[in-house]
């Protein structure tokens, strides 16, 4: 190598520095790209010389790594015809340099509906006047899917004919729907976050009523149950609520109340009419000249109802309950009574017979006795005992001479002789 004759001249530069920073500038490559596919984010670029629209990224969809184009006018078919006109509209301003504002939109794409938001950071202007836009664009569908999952759930929410309401420990009101809001006379525009639970008349009459309930919650029951009689001052029509109340922690530990309750006034009146109609009813069979008896044949046949006419009458209706003809009756007659109950039961077949005995008079007995089952979609299955007994006073049962017996001729008795048992 000449002028060296036959030496090399050799020169050696350290790179370590140069090399460090190749290596860094890698190393964020590869970060920017994980955090884009995570995030569904990619790079967008619009030409108004083409009238292109160009894109690459981790999108998820119509983007890769390789830059794609596609004419604008067939971008804008995309796009569903709700949201055309305000994409133009974006586009047009930012066209102008106002590129403050980012553009949410959807756009149709193999029969689905995506989610897309557009934001620019730059714009360039070029000699021959045409300007270049370039910002990100992202995959918005998962996140406004579950915007829409608590529009839905907060629109339901709020409609619900509960009241429903949340609380801190405190009892602090951090949410109330509408219901709740009209029953205690709160508007829209009421900051109820100044608000207690126990200062308005709710579920909690006072702050003490409160911290028992959520004491009661935290310490390990997952909801409670609470019953409020005459709870709303504004609306006395309202009988009754019943509310179940829940705790929910957040990831920083605090507990939040949520309280569901719901208007049980119908519940409640009509449970009052039945009541009535119950007593009422009961003091015409507890009166009726016949012996009725009503066992639970789910329960072992155990005595649901006995009127004053059944048989062994010293034994009030109370006593009975919950008893049977073994509590009674002798192991024999017992045993044959429960013999025809199984049988009844089983083949859902009427019993029906006239037994003829004597009254501790001596006068004939006639008892019209009647076992049957009764079913329903409302109860249990039961077994109905029915027994009338009279004295007959002519050739016939509807009195001398075939006329009509007066009811006072028809008069009720036990089973069986005075201290004896019946089957």
């Amino acid at each position: 190598m000449q002028p060296y004759g036959d030496l090399i001249l050799c020169q050696y530069r350290d790179i370590t520095e140069r090399s460090q920073r190749k290596l860094e500038l890698e190393r964020r490559n590869r970060e920017l790209y994980e955090i884009q596919k995570a995030a569904l984010i990619g790079r967008w670029i619009y030409d108004t010389g083409t009238k292109k629209f160009g894109y690459a990224g981790q999108t998820g969809i119509m983007c890769t790594e390789e830059e794609q184009n596609i004419p604008l006018s067939d971008y804008l078919n995309l796009i569903l015809p709700e949201d055309r006109e305000s994409f133009n509209n974006w586009l047009s301003q930012n066209l102008k340099g106002n590129m403050e504002e980012s553009i949410d939109y959807r756009i149709s794409l193999d029969k689905k509906v995506f989610y897309i938001r557009l934001k620019t950071f730059t714009r360039e202007r070029c000699k021959d006047g045409n300007v270049t836009l370039e910002g990100y664009i992202q995959n918005i569908t998962d996140i406004q899917q579950r915007r829409n999952d608590i529009n839905l759930l907060t629109h339901a929410i709020n409609n619900s004919t509960e009241d429903i309401f949340a609380a801190h420990e405190d009892g602090t009101l951090i949410f109330a729907n509408r219901q709740f809001k009209q029953h205690h006379n709160l508007s829209n525009t009421d900051d109820i976050t100044q608000l207690k639970i126990y200062d308005i008349g709710s579920y909690a009459r006072n702050r003490e009523e409160w911290k028992k309930m959520v004491v009661s919650i935290k310490n390990g029951d997952k909801k409670q149950s609470v019953t409020m009689y005459n709870p709303l001052p504004l609306y006395p029509e309202v009988l009754a609520y019943e509310g179940n109340a829940y705790c929910i922690i957040s990831d920083e530990g605090e507990g939040t109340i949520w309280t569901f309750g719901r208007d049980i006034s119908q519940r409640i009146s009509h449970e009052q009419q039945i009541k009535r109609f119950n007593q009422i009813l009961d003091k015409i069979i507890e009166y009726l000249p016949a012996g009725i008896v009503v066992k639970d044949i789910k329960n072992g046949f155990k005595y649901l109802y006995r009127n004053r006419e059944s048989y062994n009458r010293e034994i009030t209706m109370q006593e009975a309950l919950g008893k049977d003809d073994f509590d009674f009756y002798p192991l024999d007659i017992a045993q044959e009574k429960r013999r025809q109950d199984i049988e009844i039961a089983s083949t859902g077949q009427e019993m029906h017979w006239i037994a003829e005995e004597r009254d501790g008079t001596g006068q004939p007995l006639f008892l019209d006795k009647r076992k049957m089952k009764i079913e329903s979609n409302d109860f249990s299955p039961h077994l109905v005992e029915y027994r009338m007994g009279h004295h007959r006073h002519g050739t016939d049962e509807t009195g001398i001479n075939g006329c009509q017996r007066k009811s006072g001729d028809f008069r009720s008795a036990q089973i069986g002789f005075p201290g004896q048992y019946e089957s």
